[in-house]
């Protein structure tokens, strides 16, 4: 049986190493993040480079909460590795502790990574890209291209007794703040009647409330209209449904939206399938950590570093393929949003589990 000291080594061992890689990918991130933004403003007047360096540390979270489970892998085969080389396991081993007693506390600590980034870090990381998305707009507004990921989809609805399509370059708020949009009116045979450009569009209850707008009619000359409020039929629970990204939603405001969408009539199974993830992350990361294992607990010479490491590589790559083809899978509802996230879970662990039956009891 192992003792307590030794279990509390090896569980802070695991803490302190995977604490540093994180803080290193999150330096990594920023570097990188602040460099490609600062590449985007030389040409728009009055901009701050600290607003761009706070645009990036509010984007940071987000970037380094997506590397979590790769941090955990490479941490415990780091651990793994460096434990034998100073032939600590071997000690260990020696005296009658088998691979499943001192594995116990290095999968525990990942676990207590899994439950702190899910009920702490990953309501930072929302709301930091929350705050990044408004930032990103004020100091880019509309010189910069939209990216791929902020394209809205058009909106058709009901304003007044007219039909009428909305569209823009930007979404903010899960798209009850448009940015760059793109107003068309029809009249009741349904052709084009009117066409109205704004720089900010937000909905209020019953209404577009519409900036700095002109409005184009065919055969007239455009028309400077300023603000003004555009009756709608939509409400913002329904938009807030269609256009928010379920990755960008903190996990204790999940269930809220799965509801919601419920009640709206709407598929909720993206949302469903981002909650269900949440809850298996530390569980997948307890599973990084046996996969780590089977290809690390093998006493491993300054040679065959690399031979190790590269089998973790394929190991962890071959795992998140596999999470993003059933996530996809689950997003769509072609299967349960249990099933979508825990599978990779059970697979990860049913595999690393028999490698080390193998390897350790024939």
């Amino acid at each position: 049986m192992m003792g307590r000291t030794l279990s509390l080594y090896f569980y802070f061992r695991y803490l302190k190493s995977i604490a540093a890689l994180m803080l290193g990918i999150v330096a990594l991130i920023l570097i990188i993040d602040f460099t490609l933004l600062i590449e985007r403003v030389p040409d728009i007047e009055a901009f701050s480079v600290f607003d761009v360096m706070l645009l990036a540390l509010y984007r940071a979270p987000a970037f380094a909460e997506q590397t979590l489970p790769f941090a955990a892998l490479f941490t415990a085969i780091g651990v793994l590795i460096s434990l034998n080389r100073r032939h600590e396991l071997v000690v260990v081993r020696s005296v009658g502790v088998s691979v499943w007693q001192f594995m116990m506390p290095i999968c525990a600590a990942a676990l207590s990574v899994g439950v702190f980034a899910v009920a702490v870090f990953n309501p930072l990381a929302s709301a930091g890209f929350s705050q990044a998305q408004l930032l990103e707009t004020t100091i880019f507004s509309q010189n910069a291209a939209p990216s791929t990921d902020n394209i809205v989809p058009w909106l058709r609805q009901k304003s007044g007794e007219q039909e009428m399509i909305i569209g823009a370059n930007h979404a903010l708020d899960g798209g009850l703040i448009m940015n760059g949009i793109t107003m068309i009116f029809f009249d009741e045979e349904g052709s084009v009647d009117s066409r109205i450009e704004a720089e900010r569009a937000t909905l209020r209850d019953g209404f577009w409330q519409v900036e700095n707008a002109t409005r184009y009619r065919a055969g007239a000359q455009p028309e400077q209209v300023g603000n003004l409020d555009v009756p709608t039929s939509v409400r913002p629970a329904y938009v807030q449904e269609r256009l928010t990204d379920p990755e960008s939603v903190s996990i204790w405001a999940l269930p809220e939206k799965v509801e919601v969408a419920r009640s709206l009539g709407f598929s909720a199974a993206q949302f469903s399938t981002q909650f269900q993830i949440l809850l298996a992350r530390p569980f997948l990361l307890a599973a990084m950590v046996v996969i780590a294992a089977t290809v690390s607990l093998q006493f491993v010479r300054f040679g065959q570093a690399s031979t190790v490491i590269l089998g973790g590589i394929v190991a962890g790559f071959m795992l998140y393929v596999v999470s993003v083809l059933v996530r996809t899978f689950g997003a769509s509802g072609a299967i349960p949003a249990f099933v979508a996230a825990w599978l990779p879970v059970v697979v990860a662990f049913a595999l690393g589990v028999t490698v080390l039956l193998h390897k350790e009891d024939g």
